[in-house]
């Protein structure tokens, strides 16, 4: 976390960086620091009871998607421009989120939706092929259609979701399993 948090300050305050340590100092890396931080807290034993567990699990994910959405009306598209307040707008709301649906699970609340779990599986597969997707969905969608008006940028934005989850959902069957399963198989493999 530290690390994190060093990286963050020099790439906000600190003399201009190459590009490749520049991407590696930028404040969303604070995400995954505060999702570590709620791994550890996970880890540690509550003393609440279910009940009052369930109730904080909701309240706390209620309030981060209020904070997210309310953050997402306050700041619009000038997160895009500026990564240290998309970190603050998003990421401490995601972190309420998370803690929210982490204290859900831990009072017996979770959901155990096939499709939901594949979703889940397939998460960091998405993260890492959603921004492709979206470049190769978005351009022809914006040449074919270059007025959208509202109906149509709601189709796009559906569309274009759509392509990227079901890129990051093939990754992780296609790829990611395979190659995290069992390691040995590619020495030793079935007959």
């Amino acid at each position: 976390t530290g690390w994190f948090i060093l990286t963050a300050i020099v790439s906000a305050y600190g003399p201009p960086l190459p590009h490749a340590l520049e991407f590696f100092f930028e404040p969303i890396t604070l995400e995954f620091a505060g999702g570590g931080a709620l791994a550890l807290l996970y880890r540690r034993n509550l003393r609440l009871t279910p009940a009052a567990t369930k109730h904080l699990g909701y309240a706390t994910l209620v309030a981060g998607l209020v904070l997210m959405i309310t953050d997402a009306v306050l700041w619009g598209e000038y997160v895009n421009w500026n990564p240290t307040l998309r970190t603050a707008a998003f990421g401490i709301p995601a972190i309420f989120i998370v803690s929210g649906a982490l204290l859900l699970e831990r009072a017996g609340a979770s959901v155990r939706s096939p499709t939901l779990m594949l979703l889940g599986g397939a998460s960091y597969s998405i993260y890492l092929i959603h921004q492709l997707a979206l470049q190769y969905t978005l351009l022809p969608l914006e040449m074919l259609w270059p007025r959208p008006g509202a109906f149509g940028l709601i189709v796009i934005g559906v569309a274009a979701f759509t392509a990227a989850t079901l890129a990051g959902v093939a990754m992780h069957l296609w790829i990611e399993k395979p190659v995290t399963g069992d390691p040995l198989r590619w020495i030793y493999p079935k007959n």
